[in-house]
């Protein structure tokens, strides 16, 4: 078989729990890096993973995103900039999240992603319209 390689993880440190959408106001890390939309966008999926982390075993958001691609059978290939992200790497492993924490990953991923597949078919479009709007105009729930 073919064993993916996951290049870039963390979506670029939106996992990572370090942004948030707040920083743009008045946040410790202020970003231009990242959009208030996007930022806003991952928050869910980034507090699921801290609290799945949190309450269930200790590990930080990183961690858990880390953990969920090795229970999928991707290598993650994360980029480290220092021995304190790399000890919190190193945290992804030697341990494995529960198979009701990789089903609620799994589910609220695919809600995710086909948010993300909404969102960017209206961008191909050059629509910059927030889809719940659009879908309470139309009256309809995708």
């Amino acid at each position: 078989g073919v064993t993916p390689l996951a290049y870039e993880p963390l979506a670029q440190g939106l996992l990572t729990g370090k942004y948030h959408e707040h920083q743009h106001e008045a946040g410790p890390l202020p970003t231009n890096q990242y959009t208030y939309e996007e930022l806003v966008l991952y928050r869910p999926i980034v507090n699921l993973m801290r609290l799945i982390g949190a309450f269930s075993l200790g590990k930080t958001t990183s961690q858990v995103a880390l953990n969920y691609l090795m229970t999928k059978g991707a290598i993650p290939i994360p980029g480290v900039k220092n021995v304190a992200q790399a000890r919190e790497v190193m945290g992804a492993t030697g341990w494995r999240l529960s198979e009701s924490d990789i089903e609620i990953l799994d589910e609220r991923l695919v809600e995710f992603d086909n948010e993300m597949a909404r969102k960017g078919a209206l961008a191909k479009l050059g629509l910059n319209i927030d889809i719940d709007e659009l879908e309470r105009i139309l009256g309809v729930k995708g």
